[in-house]
């Protein structure tokens, strides 16, 4: 019966290396002896040079990362100061006009959208018509007919009738 070992390819040293985590423990002077290709060179350095590179490569991807995340948490830090102000001035508005008001200064100014549409009926008799007339019955239906909220960008249709925040608030 021929009993010869599988061949060894990279995969298998691996997989060797990764089940006996003492070997080089074992053959300290193996270490000192294997050289290893510069990966941003053409000569050979020792192993434990090596892992210094590719830890200072990992490092350097690191401190990367840390910086972007860094970026982000600085721009949700924004959001939510223009987030905490738009909050007390629609909790400060006491008609429905002020809550209009608020929202489109804090929509421009505090977020950058220079248009947007605020639509509102069946308010109070007495502040319905400075606010409703110009929402068309085909948008009070289509409203009506949606099983949730939605947000999101006008459609070129809606957009020409969109004016409905009075001169006074914009």
């Amino acid at each position: 019966m021929d009993t010869q070992p599988a061949p060894l390819n990279e995969q298998a040293i691996a997989d060797f290396l990764t089940r006996h985590p003492n070997f080089f423990n074992d053959f300290p002077t193996l270490l000192a002896e294997l050289n290893i290709p510069h990966p941003h060179g053409t000569h050979a350095v020792s192993m434990s040079e090596r892992q210094l590179i590719a830890m200072r490569d990992k490092v350097r991807m690191l401190e990367n990362k840390l910086a972007e995340l860094i970026q982000f948490g600085e721009e949700n830090d924004g959001i939510s100061d223009k987030l905490h102000a738009l909050t007390l001035a629609l909790l400060g508005a006491r008609t429905p006009q002020d809550i209009v008001a608020a929202l489109a200064l804090h929509l421009r100014e505090g977020f950058a959208v220079p248009h947007h549409a605020i639509r509102a009926w069946n308010l109070p008799a007495d502040n319905q018509a400075a606010l409703t007339d110009l929402v068309p019955q085909a948008t009070r239906d289509n409203v009506a007919a949606m099983a949730q909220p939605a947000c999101g960008a006008l459609a070129v249709s809606e957009a020409s009738d969109a004016a409905f925040v009075p001169e006074s608030f914009r």
